[in-house]
């Protein structure tokens, strides 16, 4: 984990993430959804799961009210930088239930073969 990563922001209007771009990370002890978004390297910290639209659930979106901070670091379109949030997370307020569960060895040949996708 770096200093940078625990750098927030905020958004203001509703966030839209397609699902190839999206990975839901879990809820933390204090009750708040981890999303990543890999199109824009950002994990989006909210009160709620967001809603999925679409007939297929094409996107996720995300409501600014339900919205508590925002983290931006380039390593969360890559499964390990992920990991680190993850890691992070779980030092800093603990899971409630992480959905986030990967292999390093697999990790790391999935962002080789899918071009760093989280």
């Amino acid at each position: 984990m770096t200093e940078d990563m625990d750098a927030e922001e905020s958004i203001d209007t509703p966030r839209e993430i397609f699902l190839e771009d999206y990975t839901y990370l879990g809820v933390d002890a204090e009750g708040y959804h981890h999303h990543c978004d890999s199109s824009t390297e950002e994990i989006i910290v909210c009160d709620d799961e967001g809603e999925r639209v679409g007939d297929y659930g094409w996107y996720v979106r995300l409501d600014p009210d339900d919205v508590d901070h925002v983290h931006h670091h380039e390593d969360f379109k890559f499964a390990p930088g992920l990991e680190d949030w993850a890691d992070h997370v779980e030092d800093a307020r603990g899971w409630d239930d992480r959905k986030l569960e990967t292999c390093p060895g697999l990790t790391q040949t999935l962002d080789a073969v899918h071009g760093g996708r989280c």
